[in-house]
């Protein structure tokens, strides 16, 4: 594959990422990460999720890829979930847990790969510390304010979800391996029911912001 040097194959290999399962697009992703062969795989979730993810991890199983599995408590989330993580992926259903863990990635100088739908909708946004927004900024930025206090339902239409889990996927292979172009400051806005694709571009980090500003995390 144009840009897979073995010695990045050999990165992806060594690569570690945490999963934040909730939305069926990370059902996509999951798969594609493990016939991608990302070293360790840890998925993070309620009892339900994980169980469900489990089936998902069995029945697409890689000698090369190590998946585990962490149950994710309320909105509790400990450094110590963190350590030696490479990438984080999110399809979460709680957006205050989705604006926390963004939080939280910035502090520790994590990339984030946000993704959130609804219906024939989806958005993806690449976080990446020092170059790109936080989620808090990043998200308003592109006309999406709305940040639902509680726990939205899974509600993606399926041929959706593994669109929008197909270019997460590519997304974290690129950052893990270290090919291609790097989406730090865009977030994509796919509406399947009109055929329309939006690319708002230009999230970079903003100085007054204490989460994404320069000052803030050198």
């Amino acid at each position: 594959m144009p840009g897979m040097t073995s010695e990045k194959q050999s990165r992806l290999l060594a690569s570690s990422c945490l999963l934040f399962a909730g939305e069926e697009t990370v059902e996509t992703v999951l798969v594609q990460l493990i016939k991608t062969g990302i070293g360790r795989i840890t998925i993070v979730g309620d009892s339900l999720t994980i169980c469900r993810m489990s089936d998902v991890s069995a029945s697409n199983s890689n000698p090369d890829t190590v998946v585990d599995f962490r149950k994710l408590n309320g909105h509790d989330l400990e450094d110590a979930l963190f350590k030696g993580i490479d990438l984080v992926i999110e399809g979460l259903l709680d957006w205050q847990t989705k604006l926390r863990l963004s939080d939280l990635c910035m502090r520790l100088k994590l990339p984030l790969v946000h993704s959130g739908s609804s219906g024939l909708r989806f958005q993806l946004f690449t976080m990446l510390p020092g170059k790109s927004a936080c989620l808090r900024c990043a998200l308003p930025a592109s006309g999406i304010d709305d940040f639902p206090i509680t726990p939205v339902e899974r509600d993606t239409f399926s041929p959706v979800a593994t669109c929008a889990g197909s270019i997460i996927a590519l997304e974290a292979v690129k950052l893990l391996a270290g090919i291609g172009v790097q989406q730090g400051n865009v977030l994509w806005k796919v509406d399947g029911l009109r055929g329309d694709v939006e690319t708002v571009r230009g999230l970079d980090p903003r100085n007054d912001c204490p989460d994404c500003g320069r000052a803030a995390i050198k």
